[in-house]
Order: C-alpha cells, then structure tokens, then sequence
C-alpha cells in the first residue's frame, strides 16, 4: 500500500473513532488528503482528525473548518427533510422504515461529521403509491434531474424517487431486489427485520423508525456489497457499517444473522469486508461477527479497489467517458463492466457472478 493511502487511513480511523493524532502535515500531504477525503465522501472524519492536532497551520485548520460547516449544514438539512416527510406520510396512515443514512449517522462519535447522501424511506408494497403522492405536497417537492437536464420520477422494481429541495428521496416498496434465485428467500428477510422491533430515532422531535438491529447490520453490508460489485464503494458506507456493529454488537441474533449470510451465499463477502473494517478502519474484532483471519488477502485487494474507484465508483474514468456513439459507449460499458466483474469473480466466485447476470439482464430489459 502507498505511503499516502497509510496516511489517509491513519486519519480517517482517527476521525471515525474520535482519536487525537499528532502529525505535522506537509502541504502536499494536506492536498492528497483532502482529494482522498473526497473521492471517499468521508472529508468530515478526516477533518476532524486533523482538527485534533495541535501541529496543523492555522490557514489549513480555517479551511477544515468551513469543510465541516458545510456538512453539518447539509445534515441539518436533512434532518429537516426526514421530519418533513416522515410527518407528512403519517398523515396518511402510513408508518415508514428509514433506511442507511441519517438513521445510521446517529451512531458516529458526531453525527454531523458524516456526509450524507439521499434519503431512504421503506413501505409496504399497498402503501407505496399513497406515500409517494403524499410527498409530491411538500414544499419545493420536484422531479430528479437526470444527465439530460430533464426532471423525472423515475421509477425501478424497488422504488421510485423524487427531490426535496435538492434532496433526493426514495420510496421503497423493497428495500432491495435481489438476482430471481435469491429473491424470494431475500423478502422473507426483509419482511421480518423491517416488520417489527425498531428502532426509534427522533429527527426535530419527530420520531421516526429505522430497522432493528440484526437486520439493519445485515442490510448495511448487503447494500455496501452490491454496490461495491456493481460499480464500487467508497470508504463513507464501510464507515456506516463498522460505527454500526461497533455501537451495537451485543444486540445482535448471531444465529439469525448466520443463516441470512449462508441462505443468500454472502458468508465470504460478509468475512472479506469483515477484514477491511477490523485492520483497516480499526473495529475492534470482538465487535465483528464470523471474524475470519484468512481472508485478509482479499480484503487487500477490496481496499485496493476503494481506494482506486472512489465513492460509488465515481473515479472509474470508464463509467463516466463518452464518444458520444450509444452502440460504442454502450459496447465500451458492456466489456469494461465484464472485465472487472471477472476480477470481482476470482475474489468472490459464484455470488459475484449472480450479480453481473443480474445487472446484464436489467440493462437489457430496462428499454
């Protein structure tokens, strides 16, 4: 591993863990931190650890700061957001699940230090259509702008999506939708640990329901998965993952979470990942369930890819170049995506190679 990406996960796990450290960063060390801090969507833990020490410039701590600022700004924000909506689908006598996100940051050291994405809320299926409608009432409620400048609702098997005031939030009717081969065993799952014992989190004295716990460790590691299969992931979401189980490993059902992982074939990624939260971002290894030594090679490669790719893979230069022809771009994506879902197959075998028939079959009936 690179010295700089040593030094990026020294900070990193500082801020994640609320540590001091003691480093007089040089200011090409400061830049390549801020740029790896990006591409990892992750720039308020990294800030707040170099905030910690006593060693940084005064010009560079000014900085940091209005960095930090502006994401405590954004998450007060969609704090907002989450109260508003929520309230507003009660209204219907609907009661939504809030999925990752804000119902996760409330487990960091600092809330306002995680940056945040979009705003998930899980309904039942019946329930979907009133809840999305109710939500089109709110204030400043618009369509997505897509890449052609056009607003749209899009809608997908799982969910369909609006903004609120530049913030995007999906209605779920399922929390996810997994290859035909897993799925049904998936719902049944997700009926069960979005169906009952939640957890209350109040957002501007609104409470609000996220998932209980053994399914909400489950669920975190599962959206990390595909997506790092799929395109890639950044460090932000392994973040959400290990705050998570650190906060909450002794309420969860291990047996009931063995055989989620074991029904669905996820034992190994579980275990993979399991590694790059222990030795990388430094949970402790009694916090980590089915810890498994043996995989930490492939949990190298893992941060190799993170590290390369960035925050959903936003880095990739082969996910966003064009020529401008769709046959070529489209062509350029197809054996592009085919050449690193091999590399994800050599890792993971046959649970990742049921993920590109997958996205190979959404792509193709998606028209």
């Amino acid at each position: 591993m690179k010295l700089e990406q040593q030094l990026f996960l020294r900070f990193l796990r500082a801020g994640l863990w609320n540590e001091k450290i003691e480093y007089r960063l040089r200011r090409n060390e400061f830049l390549q931190l801020v740029s790896d801090a990006r591409k990892q969507a992750v720039r308020g833990l990294v800030g707040h650890a170099m905030l910690s020490s006593e060693l940084l410039h005064p010009n560079i701590a000014e900085k940091v700061q209005n960095t930090l600022f502006s994401i405590a700004r954004q998450n007060m924000k969609m704090d907002h957001i989450v109260a508003a909506s929520v309230s507003r689908i009660r209204e219907e006598g609907i009661e939504p699940v809030l999925l990752k996100g804000q119902g996760v940051a409330s487990y960091y050291h600092e809330p306002f230090l995680r940056e945040s994405g979009d705003i998930d809320l899980y309904v039942k299926v019946e329930d979907a259509a009133r809840a999305f409608d109710s939500l089109l009432t709110l204030d400043g409620a618009t369509g997505v702008a897509g890449a052609d400048g056009q607003e749209d609702f899009s809608e997908t098997e799982k969910h369909r999506h609006l903004s609120v005031n530049g913030i995007i939030i999906e209605v779920h009717r399922f929390s996810d939708v997994l290859p035909r081969e897993y799925d049904s065993t998936y719902q049944g799952i997700s009926d069960s640990g979005l169906g009952s014992n939640h957890v209350i989190k109040s957002f501007e004295g609104v409470e609000v329901r996220t998932p209980e716990p053994t399914f909400n460790a489950f669920y975190i590691f599962l959206h990390l998965w595909r997506h790092f299969v799929a395109v890639g992931v950044g460090f932000r979401q392994v973040c959400d993952w290990a705050v998570f189980l650190r906060a909450n490993a002794g309420a969860l059902d291990l047996d009931r979470l063995r055989s989620w992982l074991e029904s669905l074939d996820l034992m190994r990624p579980w275990k993979v990942f399991g590694q790059v939260a222990v030795e990388f971002l430094g949970l402790p290894g009694d916090c980590m369930p089915f810890l498994d030594a043996s995989e930490l090679k492939r949990a190298r490669k893992v941060v190799s890819f993170i590290m390369r790719e960035g925050n959903f893979g936003h880095e990739r230069e082969d996910r966003w170049s064009t020529t401008g022809n769709r046959f070529l771009d489209t062509a350029k994506v197809f054996f592009l995506s085919t050449f690193r879902y091999c590399r994800m197959f050599l890792m993971f075998g046959k649970v990742a190679f049921r993920e590109y028939k997958s996205r190979i079959y959404y792509y193709i009936c998606k028209d």
